[in-house]
């Protein structure tokens, strides 16, 4: 069996979860308990899709603070890379600014950023100024709750990551 990991990560209600719940074949696992104090609880949550035959993807979900790089270093080992799921909250705007610059400084990992509740082009293009984006770097807009987009997100950062490994092996 092969595992790889995709590190989901996003402030506070910014759909983390959702993400996860639609994609997942297993009932979503919640580690705060095990990983958070009570006195500063925020989900930590694990779910699982098979890829395929003998490959099963997992999805690791935290929140962006320094705290949580932990899981961050753990999950390196086969790590296909990142999703940043952004609000239009300016607390979830600057918490994924924050996490994609200190991503961008310590490591060369494929990450897409994905909006959750934009509609249409003009909106996008308001997020990534708002979030100091690259015009080379991913930004979707999804609805978090569709399973088929959601897979899409999946199999282009999937397919990003083999093109990074492609080119470090050439």
């Amino acid at each position: 069996m092969d595992f790889l990991n995709i590190i989901v990560t996003g402030t506070g209600s910014s759909g983390k979860t959702t993400l996860i719940n639609t994609v997942s074949e297993i009932p979503v696992m919640d580690l705060s308990d095990a990983f958070t104090p009570k006195d500063a609880r925020q989900n930590v949550e694990l779910g699982r899709t098979q890829i395929s035959g003998d490959t099963f993807l997992y999805l690791i979900g935290t929140p962006p603070d320094d705290k949580y790089h932990v899981f961050w270093d753990r999950a390196s080992n086969d790590l296909v890379g990142f999703i940043f799921v952004v609000g239009t909250s300016k607390d979830s705007i600057e918490g994924t600014k924050k996490a994609i610059k200190t991503l961008e400084e310590v490591e060369k990992v494929p990450f897409i950023v994905v909006a959750n509740g934009l509609q249409g082009k003009k909106d996008i293009e308001k997020m990534r100024k708002a979030l100091g984006m690259k015009k080379e770097r991913d930004l979707v807009s999804v609805d978090l709750r569709d399973e088929e987009k959601v897979n899409k997100v999946l199999a282009s950062l999937i397919s990003s990551t083999l093109a990074v490994d492609a080119k470090k092996t050439a």
